[in-house]
């Protein structure tokens, strides 16, 4: 931020240069945030098995018919099928509405998020919890995919509703209570482990503010072009 800030003050006019060097800074970080999540995950991998194990004999002494039901319901929250379906009516909304940068940060954070958590879940490769299953369940175990597209879908929409009326600030309780329900649906119904939502929770928040930056910078560049400055 300090460069980026020296970099405005040396020339404070827009420049191709400035907007490489701005780039090639914020890669060095998001590399070194990387390296720093890789190496904290090799420390933190045994315990946060061993508490996987115990938060798991945990939630089974309060499973019942009851919740079980619930859960299944509050689950479906977080249905790729169903969020992504959902996204495609937003997407066609956007574009009827020529609200380009909205379309690309709802296109970019679901539809290319979804491919990373793929390959980023075939990478770990890891295993689901043993036992019963209470809900259908295909796939690799980490991160979690529905805690992942709850988080980044319903975030996504929060902020377009709150983009659109500023006044509807309190419906940001709405992720707030949604996101968490997902994640501890996963584990109720034995889908997932903990560090697995854990998981989901932090590349979901991750990645919609890495692609949030991207999505701002390619239409600050499209707005600052040559041909639409010499239309203006």
């Amino acid at each position: 931020s300090v460069f980026e800030r020296l970099l405005d003050l040396i020339h404070p006019n827009f420049s191709h240069e400035v907007s490489r060097i701005k780039d090639t800074m914020a890669a060095v970080v998001l590399l070194a945030s990387t390296a720093a999540i890789a190496v904290g995950g090799l420390i933190l991998v045994r315990p946060l098995m061993a508490f996987d194990a115990f938060f798991q004999e945990i939630i089974s002494n309060f499973r019942t018919e009851k919740i079980i039901v619930i859960f299944r319901a509050i689950t479906y929250l977080g249905e790729w099928q169903i969020l992504l379906g959902v996204a495609v009516l937003i997407l066609t909304f956007l574009i009827y509405k020529k609200r380009y940068e909205l379309f690309g940060l709802v296109a970019g954070s679901v539809i290319i998020g979804e491919i990373f958590l793929f390959i980023l879940k075939m990478g770990f490769a890891r295993e689901r919890p043993n036992g019963i299953e209470f809900v259908e369940t295909n796939g690799y175990s980490f991160p979690s995919g529905h805690v992942f597209i709850a988080t980044v879908f319903w975030l996504v929409l929060g902020y377009i509703i709150t983009n659109q009326n500023r006044n509807k600030k309190y419906l940001w309780l709405m992720p707030g209570i949604i996101i968490p329900s997902v994640a501890l649906s996963r584990v109720v119904l034995s889908a997932h482990w903990f560090s697995d939502i854990a998981g989901g929770f932090l590349f979901g928040i991750f990645w919609l503010l890495l692609w949030y930056g991207i999505n701002k910078r390619i239409f600050a560049k499209n707005l600052n072009s040559p041909k639409l400055l010499t239309k203006r």
